[in-house]
């Protein structure tokens, strides 16, 4: 175990001091534990055994794999306005003027008067004093994540002043007019969404750099990687183990082919 992978090293290969100054002793041990570990290993003939040589062969090319694929999306990085896409909706809040009915009725004859042209506050302040409706006009900014789903969808629209429909709720209908909308600044929701948008672009990066590459230097034979069935009694697992038919060819460099055979795809399964 390296000691970026035990989270003590930094994304540039600096000691991390994060949380105070590193214990050497500490890191000492562990490397020493390995050496010894390693050596015990060797001194049985771990090593010399088949399977663990699979094995640590296949975790080494891993290994370069994901180096490999984090140097190449280290480049991507996200634009202020994409990050904006997904950090706007997380801190987005509203603050709306609410008409609250316990007969939907009234709720659509409230909402009839508004279409027609009539102002909400006045509407508003006639239902308060008939006891209609239930009025709340300066309420506190509300997270649209915490909205219900039928109120977050009504007002995802609405410019300031404009009016829902009216919208049924447990208690009853509510008709609700948007008053204000906002994004305050929040560090941690942007540090997440940033983060978020970091890993779906550069995922989309690397899908498509490995796309090109086997586009570029392989050759697959898709009629026998389809045929293939691992889950059937007839070959067998142990005939197609010792398969020599080619279902990849590597060139890269032109001229230098590289096969991957079904033995390989075979061994490969029984170790990953």
């Amino acid at each position: 175990m390296c000691i970026r992978d035990r989270g003590m090293m930094s994304e540039e290969g600096q000691p991390s001091r994060e949380g105070g100054s590193i214990d050497y002793p500490e890191v000492m041990e562990r490397m020493i534990n390995t050496r010894l570990i390693m050596l015990e290993a060797r001194d049985i003939g771990l090593f010399d055994l088949e399977e663990v040589r699979q094995a640590v062969d296949a975790f080494a090319k891993e290994q370069l794999i994901r180096q490999l694929l984090l140097i190449k999306g280290r480049k991507i990085q996200p634009t202020a306005e994409q990050i904006d896409e997904v950090y706007r909706p997380l801190v987005e809040q509203v603050q709306l003027a609410t008409l609250k009915f316990s007969d939907r009725e009234d709720a659509v004859k409230a909402a009839g008067k508004i279409a027609g042209g009539l102002d909400f506050a006045v509407i508003a302040a006639q239902l308060q004093e008939s006891g209609t409706a239930e009025v709340e006009m300066a309420a506190d900014h509300l997270a649209v994540e915490r909205l219900i789903p039928s109120i977050r969808e009504a007002v995802a629209g609405l410019a300031p002043g404009e009016v829902t429909p009216v919208l049924e709720i447990e208690q009853g209908a509510v008709v609700l007019q948007l008053v204000d909308r906002r994004w305050p600044e929040n560090a941690e929701a942007r540090e997440k969404a940033t983060s978020q948008v970091a890993r779906s672009l550069r995922a989309e990066y690397l899908k498509e750099y490995l796309a090109g590459l086997i586009g570029s230097y392989a050759k697959i034979d898709e009629g026998l990687l389809k045929g293939l069935d691992y889950e059937a009694e007839e070959p067998g697992y142990q005939a197609l183990k010792d398969d020599p038919r080619v279902l990849a060819t590597i060139s890269n460099p032109p001229g230098r082919g590289e096969k991957i055979t079904v033995g390989d795809l075979t061994d490969y399964l029984a170790v990953s």
